[in-house]
């Protein structure tokens, strides 16, 4: 099955990390859990164990490592371009260091400012994936409304999602050892290489 985004601006971080389909889905998926009134388990950290949560895609299992039947993020027509974006600052951590009322963030390395950032304009993002419950899919896809790094700046907003019965090939993405397993792919649980 083919799984299209179709965005209306550009994705930043796309150009470095083509991110298989379980990352957003992930994140969906404790949305609309704690939607739901469910309880989830908490964010974890480098030293505390990642929960894997009941995605409705297949899994596939290599050498003991185990993750979800979906292929790499493919970009259709990229164009690479910049976005600027107002960094804000740091207000709540800089309190920490001052007894004062008021800290003056408009001085220093500390204030606010235009930051670039890479971007790629296009209007479809797709995926292959084997899912094993194609409703369930498309109801956890409603939840992810951006794609990307910097959606609150608008980047990578996704305008509605397209499931398509093709025959397509999931096994289009990197593979342990190279790269993690699944999300969250920065845990170090994922990655077979430690």
């Amino acid at each position: 099955m083919r799984v299209t985004a179709h965005l209306d601006s550009p994705i930043v971080g796309a150009d470095t990390w083509q991110t298989p389909l379980d990352g957003p889905l992930s994140w969906a998926w404790a949305v609309r859990a704690r939607a739901r009134g469910e309880t989830i388990p908490p964010a974890p950290t480098p030293s505390t164990p990642a929960a894997d949560f009941p995605l409705p895609l297949a899994r596939w299992q290599r050498e003991g490592w185990w993750g979800w039947r979906t292929s790499r993020a493919h970009i259709d027509g990229p164009v690479h371009t910049a976005m600027e974006i107002r960094r804000k600052p740091a207000t709540g951590p800089m309190s920490v260091w001052t007894s004062d009322a008021k800290h003056h963030n408009g001085l220093g390395p500390t204030k606010a400012r235009n930051v670039i950032r890479a971007a790629i304009v296009t209007s479809t993002v797709w995926w292959d994936v084997e899912p094993t419950d194609v409703d369930d899919l498309a109801d956890l896809l409603r939840h992810v409304t951006h794609l990307g790094a910097r959606h609150n700046a608008g980047a990578g907003h996704v305008t509605h999602w397209a499931l398509d019965d093709v025959d397509g090939d999931w096994t289009d993405r990197e593979w342990p050892p190279q790269a993690a397993c699944r999300a969250p792919y920065w845990h170090p649980s994922r990655r077979s290489l430690q």
